[in-house]
């Protein structure tokens, strides 16, 4: 596991409530205002986590829905294949267009998230999640905020939308 500390660390940047559903978005920046990678939690009512939304800029993007597994998976053409066979200058455009198995999203794209979140038990947990279709257990929000400190140890979360946490 990666210490919170390490600037390459997903860290909880984003907490928002509306009724009983809430959304968390954990990111870690490769520059300003560029995400190197991303995980979003849907929890619904009773705080069972809805879907999972895996975000790498190495690998695609994943999405998770519990009852249906993984769907929505897609990662980015190899150079060669973004290379426009008519074009004299010969352009590159990579595009997140690639359609993927879940095994690829499994293999590739979650460990790619997953394995950069600082706490050990939230990690443990979304491994569980991301390798069944249906989920029904709570998921533990405080796991979840243990990412939210900034290395100099100050909370960086913020809070939306209706209702309070």
């Amino acid at each position: 596991m990666i210490s919170i500390h390490s600037p390459d660390a997903l860290r909880l940047i984003h907490e928002s409530q509306d009724g009983d559903s809430r959304e968390l978005f954990f990111a870690a920046y490769l520059k300003k205002d560029f995400v190197a990678r991303g995980l979003t939690l849907q929890i619904g009512s009773l705080n069972v986590i809805q879907s999972m939304r895996f975000q790498s800029n190495d690998h695609g993007i994943a999405v998770w829905i519990n009852g249906s597994g993984f769907s929505q998976i897609n990662v980015w053409e190899d150079e060669d294949a973004g290379i426009d066979p008519e074009s004299l200058q010969r352009f590159r455009f990579p595009l997140l267009n690639g359609k993927a198995s879940v095994e690829v999203a499994k293999k590739t794209i979650v460990p790619d998230i997953i394995n950069y979140l600082p706490c050990t038990q939230l990690a443990a947990n979304l491994r569980k999640i991301a390798a069944s279709r249906v989920w029904s257990e709570r998921f533990n929000l405080e796991l979840a905020r243990l990412s939210s400190l900034h290395p100099t140890g100050k909370a960086i979360r913020k809070l939306v939308g209706k209702g309070s946490l």
